[in-house]
C-alpha cells in the first residue's frame, strides 16, 4: 500500500526530488560550459539541454504544478516518477566527474524507492 502524500516518507522523497531536480539544472550549466570550453560533439551538448529541462521538469512535477501533471501524466503516479528519475540519472552517469555522477546514483536510488512505494499501491 502507498503511504498517504502527507506521510514523512514522501515529503523526504519530495523535497529529494526537488533537490535532485535543481542539480540537474545545474549539472546541464555545466555540461554546457565543457562542451563549448573543450569543444565537445554538437550532441553532447544537446543533451546537457535537455538535462537542464528534465530537471526542470523534475522540479515543477515534484511541485505539483497544473500544468505539469495535466501533459505529463506519469508525474502523478509512483511508478512513473520514479521511472523519470531513474530515466534522467542515465544521462549524467555517464560524465568523467564525480559529482554527477553520485547524483545520478542518487536519482537511481529515489527513483527505485518511487517504483516499490508504487508497485506496492492499487
Amino acid at each position: 500500500m502507498a503511504p498517504a502524500q502527507n506521510s514523512p516518507l514522501m515529503k523526504i522523497l519530495t523535497v529529494l526530488g526537488i533537490v535532485l531536480g535543481v542539480l540537474l539544472i545545474v549539472i546541464s550549466v555545466m555540461r554546457i560550459q565543457w562542451a563549448v570550453y573543450y569543444k565537445y560533439a554538437l550532441s553532447y551538448l544537446i543533451t546537457s539541454i535537455y538535462v537542464g529541462i528534465f530537471g526542470l521538469i523534475l522540479v515543477l512535477g515534484e511541485l505539483k504544478v497544473a500544468k505539469v501533471i495535466q501533459f505529463l501524466g506519469f508525474m502523478n503516479h509512483l511508478t512513473g516518477k520514479g521511472l523519470f528519475f531513474i530515466f534522467c540519472a542515465g544521462f549524467i552517469t555517464d560524465t568523467y566527474r564525480d559529482w554527477p555522477t553520485f547524483t545520478g546514483f542518487g536519482m537511481i536510488l529515489v527513483g527505485f524507492v518511487y517504483i516499490v512505494l508504487g508497485c506496492g499501491s492499487n
